[in-house]
């Protein structure tokens, strides 16, 4: 609050003509402390973003971080909105896209009360899965195959990572090096998850395919050499 006060004050000694001469701050060392103090906050206004963190951002970049972060919020809950709306009258209308498919997909196999009817009729009928270009494959794909390969049937509450699957139910081919679909959510840490997820399993077991029959000796020569400069291991991404 002192600083604020100190703050109106020069404002309103700006606003005089002549209003930051040394007179208008007050007599001898009081005035000037006050022309100080004024001159101090003033630059904390302004101060640019430090880097150290003792030392909190200024007055301006917190207030301006707050109207941001509340704007941000709007603007997502608004974003939520829209697409929920759209995707519902996508439905009403029959127009479903292929991402529409997916998500009715999870809903039902996790439906309070018919998910676990219908998970049981599906696992009866799709007694293996092998999904193959799984480095393309999205979460909520993920998420369904676990569903469809798990016997538990009240895992319908739990993210695919924590389900155990039947062993010899479920089968994933991939390579990470070949995924181009993260615009479409193909995310390549969902494929590194599931791999380790795969791995861990009691009977699960990951099997490496190391013969190429597509290419002569010199063209695989020539792409291990310079993509094995390029592609560098990333902890989460490839």
């Amino acid at each position: 609050m002192e600083r604020i006060a100190i703050i109106r004050s020069a404002i309103e000694a700006g606003r005089r003509r002549g209003g930051g001469r040394q007179a208008n701050w007050g007599a001898g060392d009081d005035g000037k402390a006050n022309k100080a103090a004024a001159t101090e906050a003033l630059k904390s206004l302004a101060a640019p973003r430090n880097d150290r963190s003792d030392q909190p951002p200024s007055i301006c970049l917190q207030t301006l971080d707050r109207a941001a972060q509340a704007a941000l919020e709007v603007l997502v809950a608004r974003l939520a909105a829209f697409t929920l709306d759209a995707a519902e009258q996508r439905r009403a209308g029959g127009r479903l896209e292929f991402h529409d498919l997916l998500v009715r997909a999870r809903l039902l196999l996790r439906h309070e009360t018919h998910g676990a009817a219908v998970r049981t009729a599906l696992r009866e009928r799709y007694q293996r899965l092998l999904i193959d270009e799984f480095q393309d494959t999205d979460p909520i794909q993920v998420e369904l195959a676990s569903l469809l390969g798990c016997d538990d049937l009240d895992r319908a509450s739990a993210g695919w990572a924590d389900t155990i699957p039947d062993p010899g139910r479920l089968f994933f081919v991939g390579d990470p090096k070949q995924s181009i679909y993260r615009f479409r959510r193909a995310d390549i840490a969902t494929f590194l998850q599931a791999r380790d997820w795969t791995g861990s399993q009691p009977q699960g077991r990951i099997e490496g395919l190391a013969t190429n029959f597509r290419s002569t000796r010199p063209i695989i020569d020539w792409v291990n050499s310079v993509f094995g400069q390029l592609i560098q291991p990333v902890e989460g991404s490839q």
